[in-house]
């Protein structure tokens, strides 16, 4: 059998999947096709949430697709709770639990457009890049 690929996507990554479509949406699908293994932490499913109601987006994901988005996140995603025990993104700490959810659970890609972890480049053995990045990795995009 031919182990998955596993990932962690932040959260502009899913918004920008559900919302605009794109290589974002490539992504996703691939993720729902079996294809890569998405792994997510409650926390960032709590900022998914929390991201979902903020005015900007209300005319894009309204209260029923909200929550049939959240439902397909869920469904889709290996969603662990993890303690928080980082403090290595000072401009926003709240980055570092990208890096927790990568590093607990052993997932060597996290697809971003986030540009405090797009600096890091690399972190103990994770890398992190924009999604054509990833994808041209592993598909010809």
């Amino acid at each position: 059998m031919v182990k998955k690929t596993k990932i962690v996507v932040d959260t502009n990554i899913l918004i920008s999947a559900f919302g605009w479509g794109g290589l974002e949406h490539k992504l996703i699908q691939f993720c729902t096709d079996g294809y890569f293994d998405l792994y997510l932490s409650t926390q960032i499913m709590s900022e998914l949430a929390s991201v979902l109601d903020y005015p900007k987006f209300r005319p894009i994901f309204q209260e029923s697709s909200k929550q049939a988005f959240l439902n397909l996140v869920r469904r889709i995603a290996n969603v662990r709770d993890i303690t928080p025990y980082l403090n290595v993104i000072k401009d926003d700490p709240s980055d570092d639990r990208i890096l927790e959810c990568a590093l607990t659970n052993k997932v060597p890609y996290i697809i971003s457009g986030n540009n405090h972890l797009l600096r890091l480049v690399n972190y103990e053995n994770v890398s992190i890049m924009k999604t054509a990045a990833f994808l041209s990795l592993f598909t010809e995009t």
